[in-house]
């Protein structure tokens, strides 16, 4: 049975803006490939989390500053150009990558639910949308992030990560190398490097 989730069960604390403590000097521009410039659109992904049976649901209280001090300190270092936007060149009449460091707004939340009451989480649910930080329609591109993160925690100590990525400059592999990189780092164990032949 498919649950309805609504706004009164994600109570969300005001977005931050993390940046990248690394970006480039001078700014610059990364060109997408043909196909890149086809698949400009957001990618909403969740990684849902459930407290382990030995431990008390205080445990995970800290677990979106874990996130938050991850993605700032280590992540946005070598993926500094997810803190970037995108932009029309007029000139070359193409989108371009800018890493500008515009920053990547972050969200920590609180649901009044239990993970249990959500039900099978792996099979779609239109209203996981209040998961995913959104950062407004209407912006122009140069506004958009590329890259937003929000981390719920559930009433029984368990929680959700919603990524919101764009295509176009993450994608299959390279989504999945970063999210393992981000799980690597909030473990404490760093970046892993991936080599591709």
């Amino acid at each position: 049975m498919e649950i309805e989730i609504s706004e009164k069960d994600v109570s969300k604390e005001e977005a931050i803006t993390l940046f990248s403590p690394k970006n480039p000097t001078p700014i610059e521009t990364i060109f997408l490939s043909n196909i890149d410039q086809a698949v400009t659109f957001p990618v909403e992904t969740l990684f849902f989390f459930q407290l382990p049976q030995d431990m008390c649901s205080s445990t995970t209280m800290e677990i979106g500053n874990r996130v938050k001090r991850a993605v700032a300190e280590v992540l946005l270092v070598p993926y500094y150009f997810m803190a970037g936007r995108l932009i029309y060149n007029d000139i070359t009449e193409r989108l371009e990558l800018l890493c500008n460091n515009q920053g990547v707004p972050f969200v920590s939340a609180n649901s009044s639910l239990l993970l249990k009451d959500l039900g099978n989480i792996s099979a779609p649910n239109p209203s996981f949308h209040h998961f995913v930080h959104k950062t407004g329609l209407y912006k122009s591109l140069a506004e958009t992030a590329l890259f937003t993160i929000q981390v719920t925690r559930f009433k029984c100590g368990g929680y959700v990560i919603g990524f919101s990525t764009n295509h176009c400059v993450l994608d299959g592999k390279s989504a999945s190398e970063m999210f393992g990189n981000l799980a690597s780092i909030c473990r404490g164990e760093g970046t892993k490097h991936h080599h591709l032949y």
